[in-house]
């Protein structure tokens, strides 16, 4: 999507985005406590073997589950904004 900007300032701002993430190699065969959704539960393997703190979703199929998992923790934005600082 071309908005107008400098190519060159474009293509900062994604390297800066980029930056931030860390890529995750998926080993983990199946969750300990799979969502209603079958296809959500990809986002969890992600969060289990990126080690990650949180989880955050507006999905209910996993939003659901932050009772069954204390690593991630699970919920939804507005719910952890002030947990993490936003």
């Amino acid at each position: 999507m071309d908005l107008g900007h400098p190519r060159e300032r474009a293509l900062k701002l994604m390297i800066y985005i980029m930056g931030a993430f860390s890529r995750v190699t998926i080993t983990t065969v199946s969750v300990p406590v799979p969502p209603s959704d079958p296809d959500d539960e990809v986002f969890l393997l992600c969060a289990i073997d990126g080690n990650a703190d949180y989880l955050i979703s507006e999905d209910h199929a996993l939003t659901n589950l932050k009772s069954s998992y204390t690593k991630p923790v699970i919920g939804q934005s507005e719910e952890l904004a002030e947990t993490l600082g936003a």
